[in-house]
């Protein structure tokens, strides 16, 4: 049976100022998990969020997701790209909701694949509701010893939280 163990949280407690959460301690551990619990600065769904691993910013990673909101459902296909788009999973400006957002990182120290994450998102607010599937891969056989979080261009609000969970297999 896996155990989960929690490595640390980051709360935002300022709002308009932050656009990026990097984690870098990330212990030793078969897979790691996030949790996060996000409000963006976009008015209509907040925005989307994005994520890389290692300080890589070149068009080195492939994603799609599928996303079904209150205006219909679509997919979306990115490849190459500079970051994984894991879909808009944060609550918007002017509500008082939050999106829930989960990502899983199976492998994230093998040195001999490329990694890949699954993630889930859903929001819902007096603008949209909506909810995401996406997989996304980091075209990069090196081991993950840093992963950054972003608001897609622009910024996540005050109570933002992201958690971060080390998944030790049985």
């Amino acid at each position: 049976m896996p155990t989960y163990s929690q490595i640390t949280t980051t709360t935002i407690t300022t709002s308009n100022t932050t656009t990026s959460i990097t984690f870098n301690s990330l212990g030793s551990y078969t897979d790691l998990f996030i949790i996060a619990y996000t409000q963006g600065s976009r008015s209509i769904y907040g925005g989307d969020n994005h994520v890389r691993f290692n300080g890589d910013s070149g068009n080195n990673y492939n994603n799609g997701f599928i996303r079904s909101s209150s205006a219909g459902t679509n997919t979306s296909n990115y490849t190459p790209v500079s970051e994984i788009n894991t879909g808009g999973g944060m609550g918007g400006t002017g509500t008082n909701n939050f999106g829930l957002y989960y990502m899983w990182l199976p492998n994230y120290r093998s040195t001999s694949i490329n990694k890949t994450i699954h993630a889930f998102n859903a929001a819902a607010g007096t603008e949209s509701i909506g909810q995401d599937y996406s997989v996304g891969r980091w075209n990069n056989t090196a081991a993950i010893t840093s992963i950054t979080f972003s608001a897609g261009g622009y910024t996540y609000q005050a109570g933002t939280v992201f958690s971060l969970y080390g998944i030790t297999a049985a």
